[in-house]
């Protein structure tokens, strides 16, 4: 991609990514389970909350 180009370029999407987010990506990872477990359910429970809903559940692939 030309200079000119790669300046009008729209990316797709900006991430904002903190020390705080890198830290509990880090703790998750060392913890015993990843996919259930305590934060899972801090995540289903933010994500209720965020959403206005009574009921949760997330699914991973």
């Amino acid at each position: 991609m030309d200079e000119e180009r790669a300046q009008a370029f729209l990316p797709y999407g900006r991430q904002n990514i903190d020390e705080s987010d890198i830290e509990a990506v880090i703790a998750a990872l060392k913890g015993p389970r990843i996919t259930q477990g305590p934060l899972v359910d801090e995540f289903e429970e933010g994500l209720c909350n965020y959403l206005y809903s009574e009921t949760r559940q997330s699914l991973v692939s």
